[in-house]
C-alpha cells in the first residue's frame, strides 16, 4: 500500500514573467525534519501577461526596463515624466507616492527594485481591471461565447463558469460607468434571483441555468444598446452645441464691431476647445474623420488670427468653413451610426415626403432656409433704419442681380 499523499497547490506567477521564453521549472520541498527533495525538471514556455490599457502598458515597459538594467534613478525620472503627462489622477497620485516612498525609505538597491517592481505591477493591474472599454469588450466576447455554448448544448459546468464570469464583469461595468442606481439595482437583484433559483433535481437545475444564461445574454444586449444610444445622443448634442455657438460668432463677426473683439476671440477659442475635448469620442464613431476635425481646428485658429487682425471678411469665411465641416460630421454620424437602428424601428412607416432630419430623435439645428427666404431677410436688413450705411452697402453686395 502506497503512503504517497497527493497535494494540490497553485500560485499566480504572472508578476515574475517578464520575457517570453522557455523556463526550467523545479519544485523544491522541505519536510518537517528539514530534509529537502527536488522534482524533475519540467520545461515550460511562459508568456508575459498582455495588457490592453495604454497607461498600464507604459508602466509595464518601464518595469521590464528596470528588471533588465536595474537603474532605479532612471526609472524614477521616467515615472515622474509619465505622471506629469498623465490625466489619470489615480496614476499620478500612485506614481508620486511611489517616488516619494523610495526616496525617503533609504532602502538598499535590491529592496528598492523589489518595491518598484511590485508597485508598478499593482498600478498596471488596477488600470487594466478598471478600464471600462476593456471590460465592455470582455463582456461582449463572453456573451458571444455563452450564446454559442447555449446553441451547442454544451455541458453545464462550462455554461455556469461563463455565466458567473459574465455576472462579475457586468457588475464591475455598472459600478465603473456609474449607471443610474435604480437600473443597476434592478439588474443586479435579478442576477441574484437567478443565482438562488437553482433548486430541485438535476434536470431542473440545468433548465434554470440555461434560463439564467439566456436571460443574461438578453440583459447584456439590452443594456449595451442603451449605453450606445446614450453615447450617440451625447455626441450629437455636443456637435449641435458647437454648431450653435459658431453660428452666434459668425453673426457677431458680421457686425465688424471692434469693441467686442476680445469676446469674439474667447468664443472662437471655445469652439476650438469644444472640438478638441470631444475629438476622441467622435473618432470612436467616425474613425476616418480626423482630417475634417483637424480642418475645423485649423479654421478656428485662423478665424481667431483674422479677428485679432480685424480681417473680418476672411474670419467670416473661416467660420463658414467650420459650419460646413460640422454639418458634414453630423451627416456622417447619422449615416454611419444611426441609419440601421432607425430603419429597424419602422421603415415601413416612413413617409416619402418625410425629411431626413425628422427621422431622428435629436433635434437638428442646421438651417433649411431656401434662397428666397435668405434674400428676403437680407433685403429687410438693408432697410433697417438703425443699420450703418457701410453695413447696408455690404448687405446689398450679397444680393443677386435679378
Amino acid at each position: 500500500m502506497s503512503n504517497k499523499k497527493t497535494k494540490k497547490f497553485n500560485k499566480n506567477i504572472e508578476q515574475i514573467i517578464l520575457v517570453d521564453k522557455k523556463y526550467d521549472l523545479i519544485i523544491k520541498s522541505i519536510d518537517t525534519n528539514k530534509n529537502q527533495s527536488f522534482s524533475e525538471i519540467k520545461k515550460l514556455r511562459l508568456i508575459p501577461k498582455k495588457f490592453m490599457d495604454k497607461e498600464a502598458n507604459k508602466i509595464i515597459a518601464l518595469r521590464k526596463d528596470l528588471f533588465i538594467k536595474e537603474n532605479t534613478s532612471e526609472i524614477l525620472i521616467k515615472l515622474r515624466n509619465l505622471a506629469k503627462k498623465n490625466n489619470n489622477n489615480f496614476v499620478k497620485q500612485n506614481i508620486y507616492n511611489l517616488i516619494k516612498f523610495t526616496q525617503l525609505s533609504e532602502l538598499d538597491k535590491k529592496s528598492e527594485i523589489e518595491v518598484l517592481m511590485n508597485k508598478m505591477w499593482e498600478i498596471s493591474i488596477f488600470l487594466e481591471n478598471n478600464n471600462i472599454d476593456i471590460i465592455k469588450n470582455k463582456i461582449i466576447t463572453l456573451k458571444q461565447k455563452l450564446a454559442g455554448l447555449l446553441e451547442e448544448s454544451s455541458n453545464e459546468k462550462e455554461i455556469r463558469e461563463t455565466v458567473t464570469e459574465l455576472e462579475v464583469l457586468l457588475e464591475k461595468f455598472l459600478e465603473l460607468t456609474k449607471v443610474n442606481s435604480k437600473e443597476k439595482e434592478k439588474l443586479l437583484s435579478q442576477l441574484e434571483k437567478d443565482l438562488k433559483n437553482n433548486n430541485g433535481n438535476i434536470s431542473k437545475k440545468t433548465d434554470n441555468l440555461r434560463d439564467r444564461a439566456n436571460n443574461l445574454v438578453k440583459k447584456i444586449d439590452s443594456f449595451l444598446n442603451t449605453q450606445n444610444s446614450d453615447s450617440d445622443n451625447k455626441i450629437l448634442k455636443k456637435i449641435q452645441s458647437t454648431y450653435e455657438l459658431q453660428k452666434k460668432i459668425i453673426d457677431q463677426t458680421f457686425k465688424k464691431d471692434e469693441s467686442i473683439n476680445k469676446k469674439l476671440l474667447l468664443k472662437q477659442r471655445n469652439v476650438e476647445n469644444k472640438i478638441i475635448n470631444f475629438k476622441n469620442d467622435l473618432l470612436e464613431f467616425l474613425p476616418d474623420s480626423e482630417g475634417i476635425i483637424d480642418k475645423i481646428i485649423k479654421n478656428s485658429r485662423q478665424s481667431e488670427d483674422n479677428i485679432s487682425n480685424k480681417n473680418f471678411d476672411i474670419a467670416i469665411q473661416n467660420q463658414r468653413n467650420i459650419l460646413s465641416e460640422i454639418k458634414q460630421i453630423y451627416k456622417n454620424l447619422i449615416k454611419n451610426n444611426f441609419s440601421e437602428e432607425k430603419e429597424d424601428e419602422g421603415s415601413s412607416n416612413k413617409n416619402i415626403g418625410e425629411s431626413e432630419d425628422d427621422q431622428y430623435d435629436i433635434p437638428i439645428v442646421f438651417e433649411k432656409n431656401s434662397l428666397n427666404k435668405i434674400i428676403k431677410k437680407i433685403r429687410e436688413m438693408t432697410n433697417e433704419v438703425q443699420r450703418k450705411e457701410k453695413e447696408k452697402k455690404y448687405l446689398k453686395s450679397l444680393l443677386p442681380d435679378f
